[in-house]
């Protein structure tokens, strides 16, 4: 995240937090459903990672450029 900041690329910062939070408003109902309150951990975990691979993925693309 430091990174993408100090390339100056803060949309992408915008767009991966815009990305996670609606992911994790579906994953929280979703595993809520299915596993009851711990679905929240397990939500949150998934997002982390989901978030992990996009700003990855943006940051080897921008590095590229």
């Amino acid at each position: 995240v430091r990174l993408i900041s100090s390339m100056r690329a803060n949309h992408i910062l915008m767009w991966v937090s815009l990305i996670n939070m609606i992911i994790n408003i579906i994953f929280n109902y979703i595993f809520i459903r299915w596993i009851g309150i711990a679905g929240i951990a397990l939500s949150t975990t998934c997002v982390y990672i989901f978030s992990f691979l996009l700003v990855t993925y943006f940051l080897r693309g921008k590095i590229r450029k």
